[in-house]
């Protein structure tokens, strides 16, 4: 072992997806929960440099979920995952800038439970996604989006 390091965030840590970032370091996202209150859900990334030393954590408080990540063409970073809109759960695509500033997010889907599992960029400069949508039978199917640059479908 290199080395070995625990980051702890809340009671309950589901780290779902890491990258090697540009600069060498090391990008992970994922979520947490908390029994103890039971509405902590909250996203977060996590940057280290290549030895593990936490450069920087940024929290997405609320009902939000991140499950893959990838670092842009611009050296941004855009997240998958899904997040609660009107109480249902949206599929949710969100950039974040090195810096941590959120430069755009948008959420798609219709009803229940909609989330994306997978992102990645296209030639174009858009993005791919992929996930699963739950409609009101409780079913599961395909979801499948492509987006522009900015994350949106229109």
């Amino acid at each position: 072992t290199s080395w070995s390091k625990v980051f702890n965030i809340t009671n309950y840590d589901y780290p779902s997806d890491l990258i090697i970032t540009d600069d060498g370091g090391i990008l992970f996202g994922g979520y947490s929960t908390s029994l103890a209150d039971n509405q902590s859900e909250r996203a977060w990334i996590i940057k280290t440099d290549s030895d593990g030393l936490n450069e920087a954590t940024l929290d997405f408080i609320g009902h939000k979920y991140i499950y893959s990540v990838i670092e842009s063409n611009e050296n941004n970073f855009v997240m998958a995952g899904k997040k609660e809109v009107n109480s249902n759960m949206q599929a949710w695509i969100i950039c974040v800038n090195e810096a941590g500033t959120i430069q755009w997010e948008n959420t798609f889907g219709l009803e229940n439970e909609d989330l994306f599992m997978s992102v990645i960029q296209t030639s174009d400069g858009g993005f791919l996604l992929t996930g699963t949508s739950k409609l009101g039978s409780g079913d599961s199917d395909i979801f499948y989006i492509k987006t522009n640059s900015i994350g949106s479908a229109d």
